[in-house]
């Protein structure tokens, strides 16, 4: 919503409730009875945005609020075993750009995550800048750096620095970049509970830390009409937390490997139609015990057609390839086992209506495949959607609907 010229305000909030009726497992397999699960969440945010000196200085002010309540009974257990977990999360987060100089982006957040069953919470305050550069229109740079300070897992500094070189004669872009990364273990990592399945949460899990980098290049031709390229990229992870070999727990694999390529090919035969195909080989791998990463697929893919029937009509298909992974069973009692490999096929197509309505309508699945991501799990067979989607234009002045 505008206030003024230089002032807007915004304000997004969702609440999901949901029932889960399900079978849980021990170590004879399936359980006599179906347990049960309730979930809460309250998902808001708040924003204020403000244009100052003429355009120089522009900040946006964020709050949010989240909140989870969250029940798991197993009546198989001889004293009926239930699980709470319920907590919440405030963040507040500013982010300055500065137009002097184009990219130049200063931003700050705290962010208070707590559990109220069990009790723990954590802390994080964290500072970012980033600088964007260039250079004759060919050579282009980016770099950031982010400074966190955690009340339990100490303080962390990490970067990143992405160069990349347009060469327009040829329609090539060659770029790459080495960062570092920090990932302290969620609440949820560390305490949540499912007892149904056997598995719970690892209070002595400690933060990952990570370098990587990669290089690759993309090339139009055909008056950009045809685009395609390629990436490579590898990271070095040192206590990646990760489910452990049993399927029963996070753990920190003290070393781990992930490397491969991605790859993309974009089509534009004519104006309305648009073939976008994508293709990612990865090697995941814990490096001390040299063995592959559990639920890593190695190879994924994808087929994307979007078309523009009309200014108000679009259809789209998506054609999803995910080949075999490592895994366990459900129970993590046998291990070893192999996931197989799975097609899928989802529909989708919207209109749009006019004075901000849209319709549309989704198929999931559309061949009505059954198969299980992770292995026990079986997931959903053919899906069908539709609805309404109203958007609102509160501009000051008393915009169109």
């Amino acid at each position: 919503m505008n206030l003024a010229d230089n002032f807007d305000i915004g304000l997004v909030t969702r609440y999901i409730d949901t029932s889960l009726l399900f079978t849980g497992d021990d170590f004879l397999g399936p359980e006599a009875l179906r347990s049960t699960e309730a979930d809460q969440q309250l998902f808001t945010r708040g924003t204020a945005h403000l244009v100052s000196f003429e355009g120089v200085f522009d900040q946006i002010v964020g709050i949010s609020y989240t909140k989870f309540n969250q029940r798991d009974f197993d009546p198989n257990t001889p004293d009926a075993l239930a699980s709470f977990f319920d907590g919440d999360r405030l963040k507040t987060d500013w982010q300055g750009n500065i137009n002097l100089i184009p990219g130049q982006v200063l931003n700050a957040e705290h962010q208070l995550d707590e559990i109220t069953v069990p009790v723990a919470e954590i802390t994080d305050n964290a500072v970012m800048a980033q600088l964007q550069s260039g250079f004759a229109d060919r050579l282009f740079n980016a770099v950031s750096v982010r400074y966190d300070q955690y009340d339990t897992f100490g303080g962390k500094t990490t970067f990143r620095i992405a160069p990349a070189l347009l060469i327009p004669e040829t329609d090539t872009k060659l770029k790459g970049s080495v960062g570092t990364g920090f990932k302290a273990p969620t609440l949820a990592e560390l305490f949540q509970n499912f007892p149904s399945f056997n598995f719970f949460g690892n209070p002595n899990l400690k933060p990952g830390t990570s370098i990587g980098f990669d290089l690759g290049f993309e090339q139009a031709l055909l008056e950009k009409r045809l685009q395609f390229g390629v990436t490579y990229f590898h990271n070095n992870i040192d206590n990646l937390i990760n489910v452990n070999s049993t399927a029963t727990s996070f753990e920190n694999i003290g070393r781990a490997i992930t490397y491969g390529v991605e790859s993309f090919v974009a089509y534009t035969p004519w104006e309305p139609l648009t073939l976008h195909a994508d293709y990612t080989f990865t090697i995941a791998k814990d490096d001390i015990l040299d063995q592959e990463l559990l639920r890593r697929p190695k190879n994924k893919a994808s087929l994307d057609a979007a078309w523009h029937i009309t200014e108000k009509a679009m259809l789209s298909a998506t054609l999803l390839y995910v080949g075999p992974w490592v895994d366990v069973n459900r129970a993590g009692t046998v291990t070893g086992l192999t996931g197989n490999q799975y097609t899928l096929v989802n529909l989708a197509g919207s209109y749009d209506l006019g004075n901000g309505v849209t319709a549309y309508a989704r198929i999931d699945n559309l061949l009505d495949r059954h198969y299980q991501n992770p292995i026990g799990f079986l997931q959903p067979g053919i899906g069908v959607h539709a609805g309404i989607r109203v958007a609102f234009d509160t501009a000051s002045g008393g915009g169109k609907p």
